[in-house]
């Protein structure tokens, strides 16, 4: 089968460039834009089934992109984004550029970044990554299934991590997602392997 991993629409937050992790915050307008073209570039693809993070934001992107279809949705928790515990809600800007922000490892040191309280892990969320993964593989959907997953930034980029099979260390050193974009992996009776990265639906680009 193929597993579909879409980036939700653009959110209040990250427009104010906020730690979002599991906080529930809605799409904005922009995002709801983003959502409704990915509909209309997306419309010629027949998904089988549609799995998504329980947060809102993920919940809105997938009714609105399989918005007159019959696609099924199902609600799944193993996808919801890596949480950041107590620093959901700070800047992004000062945990990527302030070597002394508790977060900075988070961006420029994956495999020593200890998390916050009530905050994951890398390994945590790569945990969750892989029970999601053989979770969908156990299902009894046809081979050539096409499966949309919508989810998160950090989720998404764990997937790529197995899928890749890559290390911590080389967790961001990949192609940003952008929101509402794509990535796709194959999974079959031999695994799971990586075959489009960062696809930029909302820039035409095909998935």
């Amino acid at each position: 089968m193929y597993l579909y991993f879409m980036r939700h629409g653009k959110t209040v937050w990250n427009a104010a460039r906020k730690m979002q992790g599991q906080t529930d915050i809605p799409l904005n307008e922009e995002g709801i834009l983003q959502a409704q073209k990915a509909c209309r570039l997306l419309f010629d693809v027949d998904f089988t089934a549609c799995y998504t993070s329980p947060l809102q934001r993920a919940k809105l992107t997938a009714r609105t992109v399989l918005k007159g279809k019959d696609t099924p949705i199902i609600i799944e928790p193993l996808l919801k984004e890596i949480s950041f515990g107590i620093y959901e809600g700070q800047s992004l800007n000062l945990a990527e550029r302030d070597p002394t922000a508790p977060l900075n490892r988070f961006f420029h040191d994956s495999l020593n970044y200890i998390p916050p309280k009530d905050g994951e892990s890398f390994y945590e969320l790569l945990r969750r990554n892989l029970q999601f993964l053989n979770k969908i593989m156990a299902m009894d959907y046809p081979e050539d299934s096409k499966i949309l997953i919508t989810s998160h930034g950090a989720f998404i980029r764990g997937i790529v991590t197995l899928s890749a099979n890559l290390s911590i260390s080389q967790f961001w050193r990949r192609q940003p997602l952008k929101n509402c974009g794509m990535t796709v992996v194959k999974a079959d009776k031999n695994g799971y392997s990586l075959l489009k990265e960062a696809v930029d639906v909302l820039g035409g680009e095909k998935p």
